[in-house]
């Protein structure tokens, strides 16, 4: 199930495994509850009464009536779970400014990761720059080879390369001095 609202949304009982996208605050008088298929994302808070297995992204803050377990909640605000009955409890809490809870985590080990003070942008940026500098380095390696395919082809023909040939050794020297400058720029900025 999936709902799109410009504006706030207000649910009188649960949410299960939905997609939510709200340009607004989220209410919701129950739970969030799911096998982590769901997701509800939101420009403003979210108000919930507890969490089980689901995934938030919230603009705004975080608060939950009762538990948060085994899900992952990213907030640019805050992340709050500090009710008698509050409980953060497995999964991932990634929050730009507190996590306030009564419980966190659990004897029995369950895993338990809470980041705070990160800003998502920069992180979500860096991921993209991991992700490009390790094309980067896969395309050296291409061009590379390949340059070496037809400088070998070019010593078997004593020089002579056709003209479509010569065009592409051209084309990989040129790319082969670009990826040096392009991963610079990319490190620099990681």
């Amino acid at each position: 199930f999936k709902v799109h609202v410009v504006g706030d949304l207000e649910i009188g009982g649960c949410v299960e495994d939905a997609e939510i996208d709200v340009e607004g605050n989220v209410l919701i008088k129950k739970g969030f509850i799911g096998r982590g298929k769901g997701l509800i994302k939101t420009t403003g808070n979210l108000t919930v009464k507890y969490v089980h297995g689901q995934n938030i992204m919230c603009g705004g803050n975080v608060v939950a009536g009762g538990e948060i377990m085994h899900s992952h909640v990213r907030a640019s605000g805050n992340v709050i779970a500090n009710s008698r009955k509050g409980v953060i409890m497995g999964g991932r809490i990634e929050a730009e400014c507190n996590v306030e809870t009564t419980t966190l985590g659990s004897t029995s080990y369950t895993p338990t990761e809470v980041t705070v003070g990160i800003d998502f942008k920069l992180l979500d940026r860096l991921k993209e720059i991991n992700e490009e500098l390790k094309k980067v380095k896969e395309n050296q390696d291409k061009v590379k080879k390949a340059l070496y395919n037809i400088s070998v082809l070019k010593t078997k023909m004593k020089g002579q390369l056709s003209a479509e040939q010569q065009t592409l050794m051209e084309r990989l020297q040129e790319t082969s001095r670009y990826y040096p400058k392009y991963q610079s720029e990319l490190e620099q900025e990681a």
